[in-house]
């Protein structure tokens, strides 16, 4: 039982820093380089031991 939370939690948790990749790469090409900064900086902060590593890859 609890390994089925465990896993729902890192599936919301890789979908939610998947979407504010896409924002970043977003922000990037609209010319917004210090917002872009920002939130990968915040995802570098999330990366914490025993999550997916790929999506935070920048």
């Amino acid at each position: 039982m609890w390994s089925s939370v465990l896993v729902q939690d890192k599936m919301d948790y890789n979908f939610v820093v998947m979407l504010i990749r896409l924002v970043g790469l977003a922000l990037e090409l609209v010319k917004r380089p210090k917002v872009a900064f920002f939130l990968n900086f915040a995802m570098k902060v999330l990366n914490l031991p025993g999550m997916h590593r790929s999506l935070l890859v920048v």
